[in-house]
């Protein structure tokens, strides 16, 4: 995936752009003025993930090497759930 090449690659980004792939990510994106976030926050996190993803940023002055650094300062934590 991460050597997709074009027109693939537009086809699966306007694909990731117009269903997020789960019902609570699309209420996030319809609502998110409603619950309290800034315009366009969740566009900016949800495409910038899948820019890191692919390591194909939509800036042209951000590299493929740059991202990587990025990658290795994000943890994804879970908590427990309550019991």
């Amino acid at each position: 995936m991460r050597t997709m090449k074009e027109p693939n690659y537009s086809s699966l980004r306007q694909l990731l752009n117009d269903y997020c792939g789960s019902p609570v990510l699309d209420m996030f994106k319809n609502y998110q003025e409603q619950i309290g976030l800034e315009p366009n926050i969740f566009d900016l996190v949800y495409q910038g993930f899948w820019d890191v993803y692919t390591f194909k940023a939509t800036l042209p002055e951000v590299s493929a090497k740059k991202m990587l650094t990025w990658i290795q300062k994000v943890k994804l934590i879970c908590d427990e759930a309550p019991v």
